[in-house]
């Protein structure tokens, strides 16, 4: 092959990588915003109540982790103190979890899951499990289970590189200066 025609071939590699990369950003942020968007559209429990995965989500760390706090909840969320408070105020308002003096910081609240929190969780696990929205469904019928599970795997490695920047950049802007050495 001469030299024009490797030439060529480079060039045409090059724009095709170019686009994918450029791409990429703007795919992620569509993903983001529609995530989130979904995340905050009520489901129907079947019984005439409703949650959002938001809430949800919550629930299901308060009933992994009892007596966690907002302010952990604010770590593994990304979410800000208001957001959380509003979020678990919620909850509480809708009997899912309770709230107990924490005896160790009294500006704080240990978080519970309640009897019928529990049972909201097992609904959401048996919707989970049902496909109730044909997501799975759907993508078994694009893609191979192999590649669900590469899907899946991804997801978890991104949520701890998102969780270690947010963490980072939290630092960060926490960080005043005033442990370091003056430098000259």
């Amino acid at each position: 092959m001469n030299s024009d025609k490797k030439n060529k071939r480079y060039i045409q590699h090059m724009n095709i990588t170019n686009r994918l990369i450029n791409q990429r950003p703007g795919r992620m942020t569509q993903l983001a915003s529609l995530l989130n968007r979904f995340a905050s559209q009520p489901q129907d429990l079947g019984n005439g109540e409703t949650i959002t995965m938001v809430e949800g989500g919550i629930l299901m760390y308060i009933a992994t982790s009892p007596g966690t706090t907002n302010a952990i909840l604010c770590e593994q969320f990304g979410r800000t103190k208001g957001a959380i408070s509003q979020l678990t105020k919620k909850l509480e308002t809708k009997d899912y979890i309770l709230r107990e003096a924490n005896p160790a910081d009294a500006k704080s609240s240990l978080l519970y899951p309640t009897l019928k929190g529990m049972k909201v969780i097992q609904r959401l696990n048996d919707n989970d499990l049902d496909d109730r929205n044909g997501i799975l469904a759907q993508m078994l019928k694009l893609c191979s289970l192999e590649d669900i599970q590469t899907f899946y795997r991804m997801v978890d490695i991104y949520i701890v590189l998102l969780s270690s920047q947010i963490s980072a950049s939290q630092d960060l802007f926490l960080d005043t200066g005033e442990d370091e050495e003056e430098k000259p």
